[in-house]
C-alpha cells in the first residue's frame, strides 16, 4: 500500500470517526427528559390523585399518544398493589383518562389496582415507569413521590413475588401482580404473588 494511499484513507476514517461524534453528541443534547425530572411529577405524600394539567407535556416528553379512543390492538391487564409504611395505597381510577377528552394507552378506569393496557400498537411495550408518568407522580429506582430511600426505610418492588431491580423499565405483561412497597423491613406486608382478575380481563 502506497503511502499516499494510506494517508487517503486514513483522512477517511477520521472524517467518518467525527461526523459520528457529533451526531451522537448532538442527540444526546436533545434526548428526551428522563421521567423523573419531569416537572409536574408530584413530590407529595400518599394519596395521589391523577393530575392531567399536564398530561399533554408529560405525554409528549415520554412519546405516548393521547387516543380519540381505547386502542384494540394490544389489549392487556396488570395489577398492581402499592403500600407506604405498611398501609395500602389506593391506586385512583381515570389515571390516564383527563375530563378534556381522550384515553392514553396505560389508563385505569376504577381503584381496583387493574392497570388497562390498550393500545392500537400491537407491538408495543409500555411500562411502570410511563404509568407513574402519565398518573403525575414521580417514580424512581429508589424513589415514589415523597418517599426516597433512606437509613431505615427502602423502597422494593415485585413482579409476581419476584423483587425487581429496575423497576421503572419493569414492562408490562398480561396477567402481571406488580407490588411497590416503601417502609421499614418489619412494616412490608406479606406481597401477593398473583391477582385475581375478573372474568373476562
Amino acid at each position: 500500500m502506497s503511502n499516499k494511499f494510506f494517508y487517503g484513507f486514513l483522512v477517511i476514517v477520521v472524517v467518518i470517526a467525527g461526523i459520528y461524534l457529533a451526531t451522537n453528541k448532538a442527540k444526546s443534547s436533545t434526548a428526551v427528559q428522563p421521567a423523573a425530572s419531569l416537572a409536574s411529577l408530584s413530590t407529595d405524600p400518599a394519596p395521589w390523585a391523577p393530575e392531567y394539567q399536564h398530561l399533554t407535556s408529560r405525554l409528549k416528553a415520554i412519546n405516548l399518544p393521547l387516543l380519540g379512543a381505547e386502542g384494540t390492538a394490544l389489549h392487556i391487564h396488570v395489577h398492581l398493589d402499592i403500600y407506604v409504611n405498611g398501609r395500602v395505597v389506593t391506586v385512583p381510577a381515570s389515571i390516564g383518562i383527563p375530563p378534556s377528552g381522550g384515553i392514553t394507552p396505560v389508563h385505569t378506569h376504577d381503584t381496583t389496582g387493574i392497570i388497562h393496557v390498550e393500545s392500537p400498537d400491537a407491538h408495543a411495550t409500555y411500562t411502570l415507569g410511563q404509568l407513574f408518568d402519565i398518573w403525575g407522580v414521580k417514580f424512581t429506582d429508589n424513589s415514589l413521590g415523597s418517599y426516597e430511600d433512606n437509613d431505615t426505610s427502602k423502597m422494593v418492588v415485585f413482579s409476581n413475588g419476584k423483587e425487581v431491580k429496575d423497576p421503572m423499565n419493569l414492562p408490562f405483561k398480561a396477567h402481571e401482580e406488580i407490588a411497590i412497597s416503601y417502609g421499614t423491613p418489619q412494616q412490608q406486608p406479606t406481597i401477593p404473588i398473583t391477582y385475581q382478575f375478573p372474568q373476562g380481563l
